[in-house]
C-alpha cells in the first residue's frame, strides 16, 4: 500500500536543510524518499528520522492552513507566499492553529511514528501537484522534470504549470459519495479533460439554512475520496476562502476556456438562481449528470441547450440519504470509498450522539 521508496538510508538532513526553498523539519537523517506509485499515484515526499517528542519546526514562513487530524495522522499544512503546500505529517502533538502565520524555524508541534518507524513526513505541492521536495533545492524549477512535452505552459511565481482542460466537479460532499466519484469518471472519459478537479464548498451561500458539516471533515473526505486516482484531484480553494462560497469566483480562478463545470441535473435546473449565473454558464462548459427523478426536458429548457449530457447511470445515491442511515444506525460501506467509510466512522461524523 505504501508507496514506492526511492532511497532508503543514510541522508544527512544537513543534505537538505540548507537549501534555500526550506528547511528540514527535524535535524534527523532522511531515512525514506517516496515517489509516485501503488495507491499513492501523483505523492512525492521525504520521512526524516526522529525520536518521538522531538520538536518539529516549521520548513517555510507562512500561514496555517490545516492542523489537525487526517486518516487518523496529525498533520500541519503551511502556505508559502509563493504559493507552494508543505505538510509535516505524523506528528504526535501540534502547538499551531489553522489561521496562524509562522516563521521558518518557528516550533510547530511534536514528532511520532511515521511509516511504522520514528519518524517525520513532510510533502509539498503546488496546487493539488505533489512535488520531490529534494528537487526543489536543484537550480532547475522541480515542474519542468515532471511536464509531459504536450500542452500548454504558463508560469506561476517563476515555476512553469501545464495548463489543463480540466473538469470540475464542486458540491458540498458532506460526504463525497460513490455517484460524485461515477460522474467524474464519465466527465473524463467522455469530455476530453485531462484532470478532474473535486472542490468541496467552503460556506455554500444556497446551504445557509441548513446544517452543514464543518469544511475541514469535508476536505479530508474529499481527499480521501480521491485519493490514488491519477486523473483525479481535490482542490481546497473553496474551503480556504473566506465568507460565501460562490462558483462564479472559482471559475474566475482558471482560464476560461480550461473548465468544463459537471452538475447533477437536480443542481443544473437552479442555476439561474445562481450568484452571477449569466457569467457562470458564459465562462465555463456545461456537462450535466443524470439524476433519478429529474425532468431532462426542463434542464434542457433551463440551460437553453448549451449543455452536454453524460452518458452514465442514473444512481440514486445522495448526501442526504447517507447522512440519515448513519444517524438511524445504518451502514453506508460501499456507498462511499472505503477510506471515506472509515474516515466516518473513526471521527463519528454524522453518527447519533450516545
Amino acid at each position: 500500500m505504501f508507496p514506492a521508496l526511492l532511497i532508503a538510508g543514510a541522508m544527512n538532513a544537513s543534505a537538505v536543510g540548507g537549501c534555500p526553498q526550506w528547511t528540514a523539519p527535524v535535524d534527523g537523517e532522511v531515512i525514506a524518499r517516496f515517489a509516485p506509485g501503488g495507491g499513492y499515484s501523483g505523492h512525492w515526499g521525504v520521512d526524516f528520522e526522529a525520536e518521538p517528542g522531538e520538536l518539529v519546526v516549521a520548513p517555510v514562513a507562512g500561514e496555517i492552513t490545516f492542523s489537525g487530524v487526517v486518516a487518523g495522522n496529525r498533520s500541519i499544512t503551511i502556505r508559502s507566499s509563493d504559493g507552494l503546500r508543505f505538510s509535516v505529517s505524523y506528528l504526535s502533538a501540534a502547538f499551531v492553529d489553522t489561521g496562524q502565520r509562522v516563521v521558518r524555524g518557528a516550533t510547530i508541534g511534536e514528532a511520532g511514528w511515521a511509516h511504522g518507524r520514528p519518524s517525520v513526513h513532510m510533502s509539498v505541492r503546488l496546487g493539488s501537484r505533489y512535488l520531490d521536495p529534494v528537487a526543489l533545492c536543484r537550480p532547475t524549477p522541480p515542474m519542468v522534470r515532471l511536464l509531459p512535452p504536450v500542452s500548454r505552459v504558463t508560469w506561476r511565481r517563476g515555476y512553469p504549470v501545464r495548463r489543463m482542460k480540466r473538469a470540475i466537479v464542486g458540491g458540498t460532499f458532506d460526504p463525497p459519495h460513490l455517484a460524485h466519484l461515477l460522474a467524474g469518471e464519465a466527465a473524463f472519459r467522455q469530455l476530453g479533460v485531462e484532470l478532474v478537479t473535486f472542490i468541496p464548498a467552503g460556506a455554500p451561500w444556497q446551504k445557509a439554512d441548513r446544517d452543514v458539516t464543518a469544511a475541514d471533515h469535508r476536505w479530508n473526505m474529499t481527499v480521501l475520496a480521491t485519493e490514488g486516482i491519477p486523473y483525479f484531484e481535490a482542490d481546497d480553494r473553496e474551503v480556504i476562502r473566506d465568507g460565501w462560497t460562490y462558483t462564479i469566483e472559482t471559475l474566475e480562478s482558471y482560464e476560461p476556456d480550461d473548465v468544463v463545470l459537471v452538475l447533477g441535473a437536480d443542481t443544473a435546473i437552479n442555476l439561474p438562481t445562481w450568484q452571477r449565473a449569466a457569467e457562470v454558464m458564459a465562462r465555463a462548459r456545461i456537462a450535466v449528470v443524470p439524476r433519478p427523478g429529474s425532468d431532462r426536458t426542463k434542464v434542457d429548457e433551463v440551460l437553453e441547450g448549451r449543455h452536454i449530457w453524460l452518458d452514465m447511470p442514473e444512481v440514486a445515491i445522495s448526501g442526504t440519504e447517507i447522512r440519515e442511515r448513519l444517524r438511524s444506525g445504518r451502514s453506508v460501506r460501499f456507498l462511499v470509498r472505503e477510506a471515506v467509510w472509515e474516515y466516518i466512522e473513526r471521527e463519528r461524523i454524522y453518527h447519533p450522539e450516545v
